[in-house]
C-alpha cells in the first residue's frame, strides 16, 4: 500500500531533476515511507524528459507524465492528481526544490493527527523587498475580501487527505486555482511554518506575465464579498 504520493511538475529543469528525485528518494527511505514520486514534464525542450525517463526505467516508485504541450503549472499539477495513489498527497513539491525536503516529513506526521490539509506556510523567502511587498498585498486583498479562509503565504505545497484529492478530481476547470478549491472544500487543517530556500541552479520559469495571470486567476477565484457588493449596483 503507498502511503504517500509526491507530485513535482517541471518545465526544463534539466540542473534540478535529478537531484529532486535523489532528495526523495533519501529522505522516504530514511523515514520508512511507502511512497511514489509522479513526476509532470510540461513539454521541456532542455533534456530533461531523458533524464526522467532513465529515471523511471531503474524506480518503480516514480511515475512520468508527458504533456506534449505546455499547459502550465497549475493544469499540469491538477491533472497529476487524478494519477495519485498514496492516501495522503503532497500536491506539489517543486522541482527547483526551493521548499525544503523535511517539510514533507512533517506535515505526513501532522495529517495522521486527524487533518484533511496540512499547508506548509512560508514565514520568509529569498526574494527581492519589491516582491515580498507585492505578495503581501496580494495574499491581504484576498484574505480581506473572502468569506471563505485562505491561508497566508502558501501555495501547493502542502499535504493532503486522498478524499479531499477524490473530489478535486471531480471538478472541471481549465485553469485550476488548486489551493482555492482545497481552502473551500475542508477546515479542518493545520499550518506549519518554514523558510523558502533559494533556487540552488537554473532560472524561474514563470516570467511576468505568468505570475500576473496565475495572481488575477487567484483574485478572481477568491473575492466572493467584492462581487457581491458589485452585484449591488445592479439591483
Amino acid at each position: 500500500m503507498i502511503k504517500l504520493t509526491i507530485i513535482s511538475t517541471c518545465f526544463n529543469e534539466i540542473e534540478n531533476v535529478e537531484e529532486c528525485y535523489t532528495v526523495i528518494k533519501n529522505t522516504m527511505n530514511k523515514n520508512s515511507i511507502s511512497y511514489e514520486h509522479i513526476f509532470v514534464d510540461n513539454n521541456s525542450n532542455d533534456g530533461t524528459l531523458k533524464v526522467l525517463e532513465k529515471i523511471c526505467q531503474n524506480d518503480k516508485n516514480v511515475k512520468l507524465i508527458v504533456n506534449y504541450k505546455n499547459y502550465g503549472p497549475f493544469l499540469s499539477n491538477f491533472n497529476a492528481l487524478k494519477y495519485a495513489s498514496g492516501n495522503y498527497v503532497i500536491v506539489n513539491f517543486a522541482a527547483d526544490m526551493q521548499d525544503p525536503e523535511e517539510m514533507i516529513v512533517r506535515m505526513y506526521k501532522k495529517i495522521q493527527e486527524g487533518y484533511d490539509v496540512v499547508y506548509a506556510k512560508k514565514i520568509n523567502t529569498d526574494e527581492g523587498f519589491l516582491i515580498k511587498r507585492l505578495r503581501r498585498l496580494y495574499y491581504y486583498i484576498i484574505h480581506k475580501s473572502s468569506e471563505n479562509y485562505y491561508p497566508m503565504n502558501v501555495n501547493e505545497f502542502m499535504c493532503v487527505k486522498k478524499n479531499i484529492v477524490d473530489q478535486l478530481n471531480n471538478i472541471n476547470d481549465y485553469f485550476p486555482y488548486i489551493r482555492g478549491y482545497i481552502a473551500r472544500l475542508t477546515d479542518n487543517f493545520f499550518e506549519i511554518e518554514f523558510e523558502r530556500k533559494s533556487r540552488l541552479r537554473g532560472k524561474s520559469k514563470n516570467n511576468l506575465f505568468d505570475l500576473y495571470a496565475q495572481g488575477m486567476n487567484g483574485l478572481i477565484f477568491t473575492m466572493d464579498k467584492s462581487i457581491r457588493l458589485v452585484g449591488l449596483f445592479f439591483l
